[in-house]
């Protein structure tokens, strides 16, 4: 059986708006909304 989508992921980070930045500035991921700087729903090219 392979795998051919994720739907989504849950990340529990130290600094979640660092993570938001690396994850749109380097992986190139866009931010689909926030909870201030606690919380980002981040949507991949495509999805």
């Amino acid at each position: 059986m392979s795998i051919k989508r994720l739907n989504h992921a849950v990340l529990y980070v130290a600094d979640a708006k660092l993570s938001a930045a690396f994850y749109t500035e380097v992986l190139g991921f866009a931010v689909a909304a926030s909870m201030g700087d606690q919380a980002f729903f981040l949507r991949a090219d495509g999805s």
